[in-house]
């Protein structure tokens, strides 16, 4: 009988299987990055979601077609399309929606406009670290939450001052500054 020879782990493919690992875990914290801006951005949730499925996932299937030998070639022979469009997904789709929002923030003019918006809704979410009160403001037609300080009671703010910073691309964004 011949005895099955036993794969041993080399020290190059535990650098490259961490490698790959930690480059996953980087695209996968830019994928959130355009939705971060969005609590900052007088926007709608509409804008960002259409880039990633409209532009994004069609962008990073191409390229794994593409990019298959390279793929085949880095993941050691493994040659099933669903890691070659995985991989490109993670790596790829994330692009359109973070370019989008991040030139918009670096082409924001540098002045910023003080507004103050009425609360048009006051409300609070509860969880299991207690209640969070909340009211929401308008600009521009998108309305936004704006989640209260704990010693502030939503009855108590009629309107927000918040400091504006025109969007170069669009959309503004806006820090608040204090309830009144």
């Amino acid at each position: 009988m011949s005895a099955t020879k036993e794969k041993k782990a080399s020290w190059p493919k535990i650098w490259k299987g961490a490698a790959i690992l930690v480059a996953a875990l980087v695209c996968i914290m830019l994928h959130a990055m355009p939705w971060l801006f969005l609590g900052v951005t007088f926007m709608p949730l509409l804008l960002p979601l259409s880039l990633l499925l409209f532009i994004g996932i069609p962008a990073a299937w191409w390229a794994a077609g593409k990019c298959r030998g390279w793929l085949t070639r880095l993941f050691d022979g493994l040659t099933e399309g669903i890691l070659h469009k995985g991989c490109m997904l993670l790596l790829i789709s994330w692009i359109p929606a973070s370019l989008l929002m991040g030139a918009n923030y670096l082409f924001a003019a540098k002045a910023s406009s003080t507004e103050i918006l009425p609360v048009v809704e006051r409300g609070y979410s509860q969880n299991r670290n207690g209640k969070t009160y909340w009211v929401k403001v308008e600009s521009r037609g998108y309305v936004k939450k704006i989640v209260l300080d704990r010693h502030i009671s939503p009855e108590t703010v009629s309107s927000v001052e918040v400091e504006v910073r025109k969007g170069g691309l669009g959309f503004d964004f806006f820090r608040v500054k204090r309830f009144l």
